[in-house]
Order: C-alpha cells, then structure tokens, then sequence
C-alpha cells in the first residue's frame, strides 16, 4: 500500500509488519523505497508550501478515538532481521490476480502536525478531516480525496506523513497504534494510487509479516516453510563480521556504445528520476546536443570515482555491523520502542508478494 497526494516514479520494496496489542488494538510498521517523488511546484511555493508530496495511510479508527505514534528512528527495529528469521519464502507471483512534538504556531484551524524522527505526520480521523491539513506542509489532491471517500469513508482514520530531510535523519520505518476492524481483524494497508490514476490491479512487491494471525491470507510460519530443529535460520551461512582487509580499489568506468558512461546511481537533473548515461535518464540524454553529452561525460567521469569509493565505504560498513539471525520469534520483532505494546507471542508469519494483483487492502484473522 501507499497512497501518495501527487506522482511518484516508482514503490518498491514495502515491508510491512502488523502485530495486535495488549490493549486489544493494533499496531503497524510500515516501510518502503519511492523513487521519483516530486518536489513542490512552483505554484506550491509560491503558496510557501515546504514539502511536495505526502504519503497517506488509512487505518481502521472508531468514533473519539486515538492514533498513537511511534517514534522508531532511534530504536534497533528491523525489517532485515524479522527476514533472517525466515527460509527462503514462497514468492506470490501472479498476474492477472484477483486473488513528538507539535509545529510551532499550527493555526488550530488546521490537523495538528508532528515531528516524528524524520518525518511531519498529521492524523485526520476521519475522511473529511483531510481537509484541515495544514496547507505549509501538505496538500490533499482532489483525486486523493475521491479515492479515500470511496473505499474508507466511515470507520477509518488516515496518518498523513512527508519526509523532512532538514532533520539530518535517515529514513526509518513509519510506526502508530489503531483500532482492528469491527470484526476483530487485522487490517493491512495495500492499496495503491501513485498519482497515475487508479487501477484494478497493481504491481506488488511486498513483504508483509504478522505477529499472532491465523489463516492462509496471513502466509506461513518457518515451520510451515520446511524449516526444523533449534539453529538460526538464514539462506547463507552467518560469518562473523572481522576487520575488513580489502582496500578500496577504483572500477574502470563502463563507456556505453552509443557515448557517455554508466552512472545508474546519479539523479538525473532533468526530471529527477535516477539516470544511466553520464548522470542523466535516456530520455533527457538523447534531448543533449552532443557537445552537451561529451561536457557531461566529463564531468561524470571526474566524480564517479568518489561515489564508488563512497559505496564500497558503506558495504563495508553494513558488513561490520551484519544482523546475527534470530532464533525465535521475540529475537525476530525485536524492539525497544515496541517492546510495551507486544502481547503473549504465539507466532509470527510471512507473506510475500510480487506481481500484479487485486488493487485492494488485506485482512489478517487472529
């Protein structure tokens, strides 16, 4: 799931971990990768609108009641390692399926807006509370607004949040509290709309974990997965982490036949989406005249060097500081921050999904 306010090039890579709560709530972690996501526009800035788009969760939240955020920017939660847990899962591949703190001076006409981490979250709780979004730092599109009418008008509320980069923060999994469905059921957010309109179906590439769920639609426990005995469970055998002893050896730039280099990791300035010729997308590298592309290359070739040495730095260090594999499910969920809301653990399940499927949410039985 995400629904953003305006067009994104792409979402990919969404994890999503739903667990239900002592109190007889729920709670959601919910992450993923946006690529292309665009900035404001000039008219938004000349509305001193600061940030250009906003993804928006829907969440099941009865009459007067509360969304609780949950600040894991600092905690040691990971998806990485509640995926170490695991064998190698069953792929659901298909097409065609049918299957805090508050801003200073908020107007208090306007949703109350928190910092959270890296991130400024408002909570509309219900669909026409989406109108009292604070304009100077979101905007709700009247596609947006048509669509959460539609499948969400009464019953839910909606975490409406936009990443500050001003924070110095890394991105980090987006966290809060709810209510379950009127039925008892988990709710699981997976809808989409990417500002491209919406769709019957969707492309997914989901990974979606579950603390305590029962049922086929919640996927499959290890056991389930073949997995037996007492050890950590991983697809590679865990080494230790030890001092790197591998220096830094520069790549030879790949020159392209039809000109230029390779630079897949550089943002292209003409539209912000990532290039791969000489730091810009096909699309914008073939509108360069060629005295254009041979000052460009130039210029890629000069800094390419230093992103490379920057990029195997960071492997190095993701190296040193490798997740050992859980060996049960409290290892697994492992979570400071989450630790007070975690009832009596029975089992944690994992549903993977890619391709296309039914553009809808998902319900996980307890």
């Amino acid at each position: 799931m995400c629904c953003f306010n305006k067009e994104v090039h792409g979402v990919s890579k969404t994890k999503i971990f739903v667990m239900p709560t002592k109190n007889g709530r729920q709670v959601t972690v919910y992450d993923n990768n946006v690529s292309g996501a665009r900035g404001p526009t000039k008219t938004e800035k000349d509305e001193k609108q600061k940030y250009g788009n906003a993804m928006i969760l829907p969440c099941p939240l009865k009459k007067n009641a509360e969304v609780g955020l949950i600040d894991l920017s600092k905690d040691n939660f990971s998806f990485k390692r509640m995926k170490m847990f695991f064998p190698e899962p069953h792929r659901e591949m298909a097409l065609n399926s049918h299957s805090t703190q508050r801003k200073a001076n908020v107007d208090s006409a306007h949703l109350e807006v928190h910092t959270v981490g890296a991130y400024f979250i408002s909570i509309a709780k219900t669909v026409d509370d989406l109108s009292r979004v604070d304009p100077s730092v979101f905007k709700v599109s009247d596609a947006i607004d048509a669509l959460f009418r539609r499948h969400y008008a009464k019953g839910f509320g909606f975490i409406i949040c936009c990443f500050d980069p001003s924070k110095g923060v890394s991105g980090h999994p987006i966290a809060y509290e709810h209510d379950l469905m009127p039925d008892g059921t988990m709710f699981v957010p997976c809808r989409h709309e990417h500002g491209h309109g919406t769709k019957e179906t969707e492309s997914f590439s989901h990974e979606i974990y579950s603390l305590n769920s029962k049922g086929e639609a919640a996927g499959q426990t290890r056991t389930d997965l073949g997995w037996k005995g007492d050890a950590p469970v991983h697809k590679v055998p865990f080494i230790a982490p030890k001092k790197p002893s591998v220096s830094y050896v520069p790549k030879p730039l790949k020159e392209l036949a039809g000109g230029g280099i390779a630079t897949t990791d550089v943002k292209c300035p003409g539209c912000s989406f990532f290039g791969g010729i000489s730091g810009h997308c096909s699309k914008c590298w073939k509108s360069l005249s060629p005295e254009e592309q041979h000052i460009r290359t130039e210029e890629q070739k000069l800094l390419q060097p230093e992103r490379d040495r920057v990029a195997f730095e960071q492997k190095q260090k993701e190296d040193a500081e490798r997740i050992l594999p859980p060996h049960n499910e409290a290892e697994a969920i492992q979570s400071e921050v989450l630790s007070p809301y975690v009832p009596e653990i029975k089992s944690l399940r994992q549903r993977s999904i890619n391709g296309l499927f039914k553009n809808d949410d998902l319900y996980f039985s307890l």
